[in-house]
């Protein structure tokens, strides 16, 4: 879709050119345009009654130094504000436009300004419109998708709390489309993205409500995964690390990290230690996360710590990452 320039818009920023930038009369400036200007021409641009053709267009570009495409649209951030609406109506997405994060307009803004797109592209423009809902689309139903794990692994509990405490929280908000917990329950499980954005706040106040009943250190949800256990001797003095011990499916009890979903889960044990699982190569190359507790190698043996300044308190020393032979999330011990 061909999206016009909106006159009034146009017409401020000539306005802008002949007084602030020129410092000309109508009358001055149309003599700098061609010889048929008048002032009376001017005014109607700047008043918003009709266009410069593009050859005018081209030449008060040319006297206020600034683009053709400034002149028409502004900026990209201004552009995409404006206009996203009818970009998304060209788009393969059944995402509502009151439902797309700034955040999105903020990341396309400047890539089309790190690889200096004409803001005439429509197609580029597109693309990179499209690419940055659906990251939005991917964070929200992930999101969802882990707080719905933690609901319904506390189900009878998180049914409590919704009817003692969470109805009284919400009873002055407009417009929900739920009031009991099972209704709750139908509209997390949702596939459709705008359900999902437009409830994702009363769902995230939900589960803090949750998590604060369970304690800082509560064990929210299970995820069962494959686990490939191996010894460490074996971890660290096979060939490229590959990993040959056998699978398990381990209950994966989430705390601080949850696992991608094509993470390969590992197993590291030691003589006389549990078995610690992680991922494998997590956070080798990564900063590390604050207060979250690692599964960490060093001097060919296994520590769990928790990591603070992108280093590890081992034995009242400081760490630094790249000190380690190896560390990851913990996310689970086998005793």
């Amino acid at each position: 879709m061909k999206i016009e320039p909106n006159p009034t818009f146009v017409g401020q920023n000539i306005k802008h050119i002949r007084t602030n930038i020129l410092g000309l009369s109508m009358a001055k400036f149309a003599e700098q345009i061609d010889d048929k200007a008048k002032s009376g021409t001017v005014a109607n641009w700047e008043t918003g009654k009709n266009l410069p053709n593009n050859e005018r267009l081209k030449r008060i570009a040319e006297l206020g130094g600034k683009t053709i495409e400034s002149i028409l649209y502004g900026n990209s951030m201004y552009f995409l504000t404006n206009n996203l609406d009818k970009i998304m109506d060209d788009l393969p997405i059944a995402l509502k436009r009151e439902n797309v994060d700034n955040e999105v307009i903020v990341r396309s803004s400047h890539e089309i300004d790190s690889n200096k797109i004409s803001l005439f592209d429509e197609n580029a423009i597109n693309e990179i419109v499209l690419k940055n809902i659906n990251k939005q689309i991917d964070y929200y139903s992930s999101q969802i998708k882990l707080m719905r794990h933690i609901i319904k692994d506390n189900e009878s509990l998180s049914r409590k709390i919704f009817d003692s405490t969470f109805l009284e929280i919400i009873k002055d908000e407009k417009n929900l489309d739920f009031n009991t917990f099972d209704e709750f329950i139908q509209l997390i499980e949702s596939d459709d993205i705008n359900t999902t954005i437009e409830i994702i706040d009363n769902v995230q106040s939900f589960v803090q409500l949750v998590e604060n009943f369970l304690g800082a250190n509560g064990l929210l949800f299970t995820v069962e995964r494959k686990v490939q256990v191996t010894s460490l001797s074996n971890f660290l003095n096979s060939k490229n690390r590959e990993l040959k011990k056998k699978f398990i499916n381990f209950p994966i009890r989430v705390t601080e990290h949850t696992p991608d979903e094509n993470a390969t889960i590992i197993g590291l044990y030691d003589d006389g230690t549990p078995i610690y699982i992680c991922e494998y190569y997590k956070n080798r190359f990564d900063m590390l996360v604050d207060d979250t507790t690692y599964v960490v190698v060093i001097d060919n043996h296994i520590h769990t710590c928790v990591a603070k300044s992108n280093m590890f308190t081992i034995n009242n020393n400081n760490i630094k990452l790249e000190e380690v032979s190896y560390c990851s999330p913990l996310l689970g011990i086998i005793q």
